[in-house]
């Protein structure tokens, strides 16, 4: 039988990644054989994102939570180190059976943005909506896997949007955040 090993990394606690210097390009420790995962320490002071890259079959990176850098670990959107070994592995585990995501990998709330502004420009509609949708949600919400989006946080989300927008303004905020949901 395989025995997990604990994994020593600099990535390991946030006194350590917070010492890294800022950076476009993601930090990345080897987690199993074919996938690493990535640390990237944004210059903005803003949450720093954990990345999983896969090259298990066809070849993948994704942002799939953010580093608990400055808040605790929620275990869903904001994940300590270990959280985001083990639910890098099982989305890279995962991704290499996933046929029906595009490039086998998990999206995340950005780029079914993306796709849906990609799909509003070849039907000649207005990409402003789409790429709206991108500027209000916190970057928990922006990072987060689509199929670990939950109803209440997209409820808690529109909420919160009632007091300084408009009822239309909320519908053209929150349906491109719906658009992956939809048949």
């Amino acid at each position: 039988m395989d025995m997990a090993r604990n994994l020593r990394s600099s990535l390991e606690n946030r006194t350590a990644r917070l010492k890294l210097a800022p950076h476009g390009k993601p930090v990345w420790e080897k987690i199993a054989k074919g996938i690493a995962l990535g640390y990237r320490r944004n210059a903005d002071g803003g949450s720093n994102p954990w990345i999983v890259r896969c090259t298990i079959g066809k070849q993948w990176i994704r942002n799939f939570a953010v580093a608990d850098d400055f808040e605790e670990s929620n275990g869903e959107t904001i994940l300590d180190f270990d959280e985001a070994v083990h639910l890098a592995r099982d989305l890279a585990r995962a991704g290499k059976d996933n046929h029906a995501a595009p490039a086998g990998a998990p999206d995340t709330v950005a780029s079914a943005i993306e796709a849906y502004k990609a799909d509003l420009r070849a039907r000649g509609k207005r990409e402003y909506n789409a790429a709206a949708a991108k500027l209000h949600p916190p970057p928990s919400i922006l990072c987060k896997l689509v199929a670990r989006l939950t109803a209440k946080e997209l409820k808690a989300f529109r909420d919160g949007l009632t007091a300084s927008h408009t009822a239309a303004g909320i519908n053209r905020i929150i349906c491109p955040l719906l658009e992956p949901f939809s048949v």
